[in-house]
């Protein structure tokens, strides 16, 4: 009793702390902030030394789940002091600028006070001066003038404080949301979870609320976090660069005018644009107007226009996360919300399917438009999916029981099921129907965040720090892959070994099939034959393989303007009146033709020699080399009629007739299957042939016997999948390692110790390779040549066992 009094103490006292973190006030003027940020040092050094006291409960503690609970309760207090007293911290700092207004108010009030002394207040007694009227109404006005002048600059400094605090609470905000939004949506991945759902053979009222639920709460929680995230992306096109104030800029700005401003020198409107050409005075800034005016003007009447890049990339980066998940969590919640709907439209006995077809024809129809409403949401996204797949044949299973007449005598028991029935679909076609809107609500922000650039390709990525363009039809690809086991709560373990490397980047592929073509005559039942005759068309595959090593290099020139055509006078300009005769676009980059109204990028203009230039350094970047192979695989189709005498048994390497190999089911006629006994794989005739499982003799009196037709596609190989090491390798690695053989071409799983034909290992991905079209194009060392030729080996086997055939006719004469 006493260590659970002693545990139950603890966590009175941090949940006593935690709300007192989470309800003191942080302070809205400096004194407040200071006398606030001590108490959170004092009250973050409590916290951390209770540490020394919760260890001694949690050693005390015999309960598992209280030390666990300890634990946790703690290091969430610890969090949030932490948090607190770094936030204090920086709001302490904006509360240090109090003083400044302080000393500007003092320095105003000292400023008015000398001007005001009592020699100013008495009245002169010198001689009157003509024209004193005159001068001293003017006095007036310039004394007013002044003083409005300071007021204006009140204004102007007040404008800069309100952006720079929306400067700083953008940055601020997307700091906390890159924290807090990950954390928050870590909450949908406990939404809908198939292994937490703990679904009952026939659905209950419970189970089926929790599911509407979970679907609603998902729906919530990602257009919460759209709001915020779409509302930080708006802010971020406004927010103005404030660094650059008080950072030397190498290059020209615009700028625009808070107010007006005039001298001797230069006259300025409020809301003019101008250049900003040096900033090194803080307080003084040079500037030009339109009029190529150059003079130094008090910075505080300027503002730089936004945007500002960097709020753009984070608010962009955090879209994109929020994307990603969702995108993530939509897939696994479709997949639990088919897995549900298969407890609920399960598999029907025989007196089950009576009372269905003996249903209303009303309550049919009822059942047939939801039926089509719910495969018209989920049929364009998961056809490939297999739980879809068994609930797309159930569903068409019952619109066929529907179509029947059922027995009268059925009918008032269907009465009964029919009402079960409608309530059972009703449900499915809600949870559809909730799921859609999720679905919809992903599709309209994946439209707002995808680029936009080319109608083909969409912005995808696995995270936030790899963007990628690819083909719409990869995303499809990609959409269908099964989810690891373990996302559903499985142990995907041994999956989720096999295919991480593979995982990592897209496999490039290329399928290359084995086309059987022809008709296949079965052996008629009980008739005894010594061999059937087939005319099929055969695929033999050949594989090259070629080495070379390719290099790049980058190469940047640097490079000096020396003037501009302005093509209205032929005459070369400088680079600045260039700018501001709107010939040279820098935020666009673009030469403007002033006599044809044409746009070119500067490289353009500079080629066609509008803008002059002086090439002043180059430099060479490392030269970066790597391996790449080159396999050729020949694909060989031709059709050779052929007679089954024998059929080898390969786990005996015993020779069996056909009506045996059939009795043992090992030979399928009907279907023109070999199954290879020693590993189970199911081979049709062709690939049982070259695998020699079959012994054959060719009719070599046929005729009509199409040529041989040579397919031939080249891949070049970038890299190889070393599994074992769960790595990638290059292509001359590979062959030192004996990922590939120089002898057969084959790739050598050093994972599961098998040889895979280099053909199927590039469909597999274990080959990374991507099509060459022109190979004679590249210039391949002789000494890196290697030739794999896989229909050398099988031809020498197919020959053998014709040597074996005729060996054995010559022995049984």
């Amino acid at each position: 009793m006493a260590n659970s009094s002693s545990a139950d103490t603890c966590l009175t006292w941090m949940a006593d702390e935690q709300l007192v973190h989470e309800q003191s006030a942080y302070g809205a003027n400096r004194k407040a902030v200071e006398d606030a940020l001590k108490e959170q040092q004092k009250r973050t050094r409590i916290v951390r030394d209770y540490g020394k006291d919760l260890k001694q409960a949690v050693s005390l503690s015999r309960d598992d789940e209280m030390k666990a609970t300890l634990n946790e309760s703690y290091e969430n207090l610890t969090v949030t002091a932490n948090k607190r007293l770094e936030c204090l911290v920086d709001v302490a700092e904006i509360s240090k600028l109090e003083s400044a207004f302080g000393t500007l108010s003092i320095n105003i009030a000292d400023c008015a006070t000398s001007l005001v002394s009592d020699t100013t207040l008495e009245n002169g007694d010198g001689p009157v001066v003509a024209g004193t009227g005159k001068a001293a109404q003017t006095c007036i006005l310039a004394v007013r003038d002044n003083w409005q002048w300071l007021s204006t600059l009140v204004k102007c400094s007040e404008t800069h404080l309100q952006h720079a605090t929306e400067y700083h609470q953008f940055y601020h905000d997307a700091k906390e949301y890159a924290k807090w939004m990950p954390a928050d949506l870590k909450k949908a991945e406990f939404l809908l979870h198939t292994s937490k759902l703990d679904l009952p053979q026939v659905p209950d009222g419970p189970t089926v609320n929790k599911v509407f639920f979970d679907l609603k709460a998902a729906l919530s929680l990602f257009l919460h976090w759209q709001y915020k995230v779409d509302d930080l992306f708006s802010r971020s096109k406004t927010i103005i660069p404030v660094h650059d104030r008080s950072t030397r800029l190498d290059h020209f700005r615009p700028i625009k005018s808070l107010c007006d401003y005039k001298t001797k020198e230069i006259s300025i409107r409020k809301g003019e644009e101008l250049t900003l050409l040096d900033n090194t005075n803080k307080n003084s800034w040079v500037v030009r107007n339109i009029h190529f005016v150059e003079t130094s003007v008090p910075s505080v009447i300027f503002v730089i226009p936004p945007p500002d890049v960097s709020a753009l990339q984070a608010a962009m980066k955090l879209r994109l996360g929020l994307l990603g998940t969702w995108t993530l969590n939509l897939k696994r919640i479709g997949k639990s919300v088919i897995a549900f709907m298969l407890t609920i439209l399960r598999e029907w006995t025989d007196e089950e399917e009576k009372l269905i077809s003996a249903l209303e024809d009303n309550e049919k129809e009822d059942v047939r438009k939801m039926l089509d409403g719910i495969q018209s949401v989920l049929e364009p996204y998961w056809t490939d999916d297999t739980d879809y797949q068994i609930l797309s044949q159930r569903m068409e299973r019952l619109r066929w029981l529907l179509d029947q007449e059922g027995d009268k005598k059925f009918k008032e028991e269907a009465a009964k099921r029919g009402k079960v029935l409608i309530i059972q679909v009703a449900i499915i076609n809600d949870l559809v129907r909730y799921y859609k809107d999720l679905w919809k609500h992903w599709e309209m922000y994946k439209v707002f965040v995808e680029s936009v650039n080319h109608p083909e390709l969409m912005l995808v990525c696995d995270c936030v720090d790899k963007m990628k363009f690819i083909n719409f039809s990869e995303v499809l690809k990609k959409w269908h892959l099964k989810v690891d086991d373990d996302a559903d709560g499985g142990d995907g373990k041994d999956k989720q070994d096999g295919n991480q490397v593979l995982m990592e980047e897209e496999i490039q592929e290329e399928v290359v099939q084995q086309e059987m073509v022809g008709n296949l005559d079965a052996m008629p039942n009980g008739e005894n034959v010594e061999g059937n005759t087939y005319n099929i068309e055969t695929a033999r595959e050949t594989a090259e393989a070629d080495s070379l090593r390719t290099s790049e290099q980058e190469e940047k020139k640097t490079f000096i303007i020396t003037g501009v055509v302005d093509t209205r006078t032929d005459e070369i300009i400088s680079l600045d009146k260039a700018v501001a005769a709107g010939i040279i676009n820098q935020s666009k980059g673009t030469y403007q033709n002033k006599a044809t109204d044409e746009s070119y990028p500067i490289p353009v203009a500079m080629n066609a020699g509008l803008i002059k230039v002086e090439f002043t350094t180059t430099k060479k970047s490392k030269e970066k080399s790597r391996d790449v192979g080159l396999i050729t695989i020949k694909t060989q189709k031709e059709s050779r009629p052929y007679t089954v005498k024998n059929v080898i048994d390969a786990r005996t390497d015993r020779r069996l007739k056909i009506e045996e190999a059939v009795d043992l089911n090992i030979l399928d006629l009907q279907a023109g299957t070999c199954k290879n006994t020693d590993t189970g794989a199911v081979l049709n005739l062709a690939d049982a042939l070259d695998s020699g499982l079959l012994i054959v003799e060719y009719d070599k009196d046929a005729v009509d016997v199409a040529e041989p037709e040579i397919v031939t596609k080249t891949y070049a190989v970038h890299a190889v999948v070393d599994l074992k090491a769960k790595t990638r390798v290059s292509f001359t690695e590979a062959v030192r390692k004996g990922l590939i053989s120089q002898e057969t071409g084959a790739y050598w799983n050093n994972r599961d110790n098998e040889s895979i034909y280099v053909g199927d290992a590039i469909r597999r991905g274990f080959v990374k390779a991507v099509i060459v079209h022109d190979p004679n194009s590249m210039e391949i060392p002789e000494e890196n040549r290697m030739v794999f030729d896989k229909f050398q080996a099988a031809k020498k086997k197919i020959m053998s066992l014709a040597a074996f055939k005729k060996a054995a006719s010559k022995s049984g004469q």
